[in-house]
């Protein structure tokens, strides 16, 4: 991910992504339907012009198809408006994220990118150990790996990590899941070398995955507050 201004960066707040951009002086934007998912707003083009009064900011993003889109993103002041006046029980834990994770992460000029960059290049060696093996495993018992092999190999990981067997644009995620991807990649990898098949893996890998979540909201909960 390039450090440069008006480069979405993407942030996590249970499950739900929100993604920021900032502009051409530093100031922090944000996805105005990814902030009204997360407040629990139903239609978030109607909350956002009952309660945003500032000027909004076009963008592009990749959407789950893949297809680049025109999002409209918000400013700070018009986030906390919206944060005033969710229902959510939630709403109170999502400012305090925005003021004591997202905010400090986006001013610590150039560290999260480059948290993103180490991480985006792990999933991308785990990704091509992982495939490795695939072809290793298959070869051994005389089979071919075609396209629709390493697709399946693909879509069962993120499945763990979006709950949709499906593919996944990896530049949109977090670190945070593009070091969960990295992990379940290796895991994977270790069951295929076990000798396991596609739903001994599947079940493993289940399994797994809730382990590392349970872990990741455990050190979440016992790290100190500021």
């Amino acid at each position: 991910m390039a450090t440069s201004k008006n480069q979405i960066i993407p942030f996590d707040f249970d499950g739900t992504n929100v993604r920021t951009v900032t502009d051409e002086s530093g100031d922090p934007w944000f996805n105005g339907k990814d902030v009204c998912d997360a407040l629990g707003y139903a239609d978030s083009i109607n909350a956002m012009k009952q309660h945003c009064r500032g000027v909004v900011k076009r963008h592009p993003i990749v959407d789950s198809l893949n297809r680049k889109q025109m999002a409209t993103f918000i400013q700070e002041r018009d986030l906390y408006r919206l944060v005033m006046r969710s229902r959510l029980p939630a709403a109170e834990a999502f400012e305090e994220w925005v003021v004591g994770t997202v905010l400090p992460s986006i001013r610590k000029t150039g560290q999260y990118q480059a948290d993103w960059k180490t991480k985006r290049h792990a999933a991308a060696s785990s990704s091509k150990v992982m495939t490795g093996m695939l072809e290793f495993v298959r070869g051994t018992i005389g089979k071919p790996t075609q396209a629709h092999h390493y697709m399946n190999e693909h879509k069962l990981i993120n499945s763990n990590i979006t709950g949709e067997f499906k593919g996944i644009d990896r530049d949109s995620l977090t670190p945070a899941q593009l070091d969960m991807l990295a992990s379940l990649e290796i895991r994977d990898t270790v069951f295929m070398g076990m000798g396991m098949d596609y739903e001994q893996r599947k079940a493993a890998l289940a399994h797994e995955s809730m382990r590392l979540k349970t872990m990741k909201l455990t050190e979440s909960r016992d790290s100190p507050r500021h």
